[in-house]
């Protein structure tokens, strides 16, 4: 499946926004590590993710975040990360302008860009906890990081890379760093400002919207219903096409060809208003999918 990172992800961001700890990732079949209720402050805590379960023994002081848009969750828990990925090279801190009055003045350390990490400069921020949600992170990578003695929590088993829901990823982030419970108003407060959204404008539920990108020439990728991106538009109030919906959840997106967006695939809710196309510049339909 190919990663199609894009500017649209930086949405999701919004929904977030709002030395002495070692463990191992021990699977263990019935293993229950995030079912526990949430509470803040209380460890040992037990996370569960795509390699197994990690224990993190006692409160971090030194978190370095892999995923994409995980250092916004941290923050917003009053967590600032000593190392974080770069994205699309946003400076001074390799993230967005809206994260850096919580920032204050401390820069942290860009440890690589999106999936590609340097694993040399995480080690010299001598981190006691590894996070890495809204992420595609690798087998080797992972058992790489874990080897330097550091409890690393990694995406979530429940659903292809980067496609976890806002909430699951803010729940298994927050429970690593000891704030489950503050993690779960995080929740509750968010799904309260977009049942707002909803309420105050009634028309989304009228329209559909699609997330989309390309990612090589006449190629594109329609982001799934569930995808953190789409499910942003979908819980502002949007519909989503129903091949959109029907997307297995082990998979966030579906390939098209230019040859698919036009109105025979897609229904036009009023009519289908000309535009150039990406590709070749020439005029083509554009119709708002149904």
């Amino acid at each position: 499946m190919p990663r199609v990172p894009l500017r649209l992800i930086s949405a999701l961001a919004l929904t977030a926004v709002l030395t002495a700890c070692s463990g191992a990732a021990t699977p263990q079949a019935g293993d229950t590590g995030g079912t526990a209720p949430a509470v803040d402050g209380v460890f040992p805590v037990r996370v569960e993710h795509k390699y197994g379960v990690t224990e993190v023994k006692a409160p971090p002081q030194r978190v370095v975040t892999l995923g994409l848009s995980d250092q916004d969750v941290a923050l917003a828990v009053g967590v600032k990360p000593v190392g974080v990925v770069d994205w699309f090279k946003e400076r001074p801190f390799g993230k967005w302008p809206w994260t850096q009055p919580l920032w204050g003045g401390t820069a942290p350390e860009i440890v690589g860009e999106r999936d590609e990490y340097n694993l040399e400069k995480i080690a010299r921020l001598r981190p006691d906890l590894i996070i890495a949600q809204y992420s595609g992170m690798k087998r080797e990578q992972y058992d790489t990081l874990s080897q330097l003695g550091v409890p690393v929590v990694a995406q979530s088993a429940k659903f292809a890379d980067y496609a976890a829901p806002w909430q699951e990823m803010t729940r298994n982030l927050t429970r690593a760093l000891g704030k489950g419970a503050t993690g779960e108003k995080l929740i509750t407060d968010i799904s309260d400002r977009f049942a707002k959204v909803r309420k105050e404008n009634p028309a989304f539920a009228g329209r559909t919207a699609i997330v989309s990108d390309t990612f090589e020439p006449g190629n594109y990728a329609a982001f799934a219903a569930h995808d953190p991106k789409a499910a942003f538009l979908v819980e502002s109030g949007f519909k989503m096409p129903q091949k959109l919906l029907d997307v297995p959840k082990s998979e966030n997106i579906i390939s098209l060809g230019s040859e698919a967006w036009t109105c025979s695939t897609w229904t036009c809710s009023s009519g289908c208003p000309r535009t150039r196309s990406p590709r070749s510049g020439s005029a083509t339909n554009r119709c708002t999918a149904s």
